[in-house]
């Protein structure tokens, strides 16, 4: 085997399972061919011991072995080995075996180089989740959420709020179901074991038949943009309250205007049946009456006004007889007409809808 791979590939070869522990351990290979029957470890136990040097456990393994049948092929990949030969085998099979496990191997570091550039660039969390999101598989959190760096299956308690758990795992089944995106707002446990707010987002990846085959995600720390939400939502409450205290305020004042406006009214009436000879007296008496009446106008507009911003009145527009509306005005003004010396009125005209 050493032999017919010299001519293709650089290589190292060792006598049994031990030593090629030792030279994985010595210098990274991008590929290991091992023979299940070495002597003194064999290719099982060589395995074994890789898988869990937690530093080695990624290293290619392709196992060569005289046993033939489905079973031992499942033995072999089961025990974590990449690929399974059968002896006996042409050189050019095993040629063409290596090669395109060596470029399995380079593509998958060169995307694994580029999911760990993108981690490093963004400012985003990142994290990845089996096909049932049973397991996070990693997370990168961004000094915003504590990291995963090794399969987490408890996850949910780890990070989520226990408020937001039902509603995040409803989500999550509606996704895995329509093998959608998943998106979601939801709190979060911080790095500091404060309550934050995160928008996820993750999208299923999947292979050649459709299936997922594992979820993709980023989440972004929108904490301070939840925080402002909260603070406008307050402010509008309270802008709110004061609203309707205002018009409270307005419906107690109109009442309260309106209580001396009868008084006055009956005194005038009073004074105007008392004087009926005096011209002057009827002339004044007169006026307070008019002004009596715009004044219950005018608190009648304000407990209208009251009213409309409460949404409990419409306005009924109809037209007006502006010849005593000018009147009412120039009536207003009478006491300071010395000062006077023209009046000018501009009219603009609108059609009825307006």
């Amino acid at each position: 085997v050493r032999y017919l791979l010299s001519a293709n590939f650089v290589g190292e070869g060792v006598g049994d399972g031990e030593q090629a522990l030792d030279a994985v351990r010595r210098e990274r290979p991008d590929l290991v061919v091992a023979d299940i029957m070495m002597p003194r470890l064999d290719g099982l136990g060589f395995l074994k011991l890789l898988r869990s040097d937690e530093s080695m456990r990624d290293v290619p393994v392709m196992l060569l072995s005289a046993r033939a049948g489905e079973e031992a092929q499942v033995e072999g990949l089961d025990s974590g080995a990449d690929d399974y030969m059968v002896k006996p085998f042409s050189a050019r099979e095993l040629l063409a075996r290596v090669g395109a496990r060596l470029e399995l191997t380079r593509m998958r570091r060169e995307n694994e180089e580029r999911f760990h550039a993108f981690v490093s660039a963004t400012s985003e969390v990142i994290y990845q989740m089996s096909p049932d999101w049973s397991e996070m598989r990693y997370l990168k959190g961004r000094n915003f959420i504590a990291d995963t760096d090794d399969p987490n299956r408890t996850w949910l308690d780890k990070y989520i709020y226990p408020d937001d758990q039902l509603h995040v795992m409803a989500k999550i089944r509606e996704a895995i179901q329509t093998k959608s995106v998943f998106q979601l707002e939801h709190r979060v446990r911080r790095v500091d074991g404060t309550v934050g707010w995160t928008y996820s987002r993750a999208i299923p990846i999947k292979d050649a038949s459709g299936n997922v085959t594992e979820w993709f995600g980023a989440a972004s720390d929108v904490t301070e943009r939840k925080a402002t939400e909260q603070a406008l939502r307050e402010r509008e409450e309270a802008l709110s309250d004061a609203d309707r205290r205002k018009d409270e305020f307005l419906a107690m004042l109109a009442h309260e205007l309106r209580n001396p406006l009868a008084p006055i009214a009956n005194a005038s009436e009073l004074l105007s049946r008392t004087l009926q000879n005096d011209a002057r007296a009827q002339t004044a008496v007169g006026v307070i009456k008019r002004q009596v009446v715009q004044m219950t106008r005018l608190v009648d507009d304000l407990l209208d006004v009251s009213r409309i911003t409460q949404g409990r009145i419409q306005l009924k527009k109809q037209p007006v007889d502006i010849a005593a509306v000018i009147a009412q005005t120039l009536e207003t003004v009478e006491p300071y007409e010395k000062n006077v010396t023209s009046f000018q009125l501009r009219l603009r005209a609108m059609s009825p809808c307006s």
